[in-house]
């Protein structure tokens, strides 16, 4: 069974780059398909909304935050960022997405592998518990702000929800806000109604979000000017 899916870029797109030269990745939550078929999150959205980009979707069957690596592929942390790193090394622009515990393998990985330019995390965790998991990376503040330091050109954009109330649930507006500080790089939004998938796909403001996010790797006309998130 595949945990990493492929689908090659079909047009030029909006920015009238050539087709292939841009990727987008993304990382599953912790949720599987009927059948415990492998869930490929964002795939259909993607395919539509973002034909320009090579697209690549991957599943964490260990539901361990990518910690363990990606059946078949990897096994650890640093083994899948060389893994990805080797996948990605041809791309002028590479994106990474997830929700979860997709955005935060997201925001991980984005920081890892150095293509990257640009990471959206849908109610990621940014800090983690488990004695199984690797100590170094279950706390994402160090490794953002090394990054920050390190590779000017990253831009970290974490969509939290601020209905959740309770400080002990991963998705707390919390596990956003305490990367805030690290100003220029990590953009915490927060003005929508919901950060849940289908509500914002629904919504159109699924498609409105990522383009504002990816502004910077396609030419997309900005929607708002909010300060949250540069222009």
């Amino acid at each position: 069974m595949a945990y990493e899916l492929f689908v090659p870029a079909t047009t030029h797109g909006r920015s009238g780059g050539e087709c292939g030269k841009m990727a987008i990745v993304s990382f599953a939550g912790s949720a599987e398909g009927i059948g415990r078929i492998p869930l490929f999150e964002f795939q259909r959205f993607l395919e539509t909304e973002c034909p320009e980009f090579d697209k690549f979707f991957y599943h964490d069957v260990k539901r361990r935050w990518y910690h363990k690596g990606i059946h078949g592929l990897s096994t650890g942390v640093k083994d899948t960022a060389a893994y990805l790193q080797g996948r990605l090394s041809t791309y002028e622009k590479v994106a990474f997405l997830g929700a979860s515990a997709g955005g935060y393998a997201a925001l991980l990985y984005g920081c890892l592998v150095k293509e990257v330019t640009t990471v959206i995390a849908f109610n990621p965790q940014t800090l983690v518990h488990g004695a199984d998991l690797d100590q170094e990376y279950v706390d994402l503040k160090p490794v953002l702000e090394d990054a920050a330091r390190s590779s000017d050109y990253k831009r970290f954009f974490l969509i939290g929800d601020v209905r959740v109330t309770h400080r002990d649930r991963y998705h707390h507006i919390w596990q956003c806000e305490r990367v805030e500080h690290i100003k220029d790089h990590v953009f915490v939004i927060k003005e929508y109604p919901s950060s849940n998938l289908k509500v914002l796909r629904d919504s159109g403001q699924l498609r409105e979000l990522v383009l504002r996010c990816l502004s910077g790797i396609i030419d997309t006309p900005t929607v708002r000017t909010e300060d949250s998130v540069p222009q």
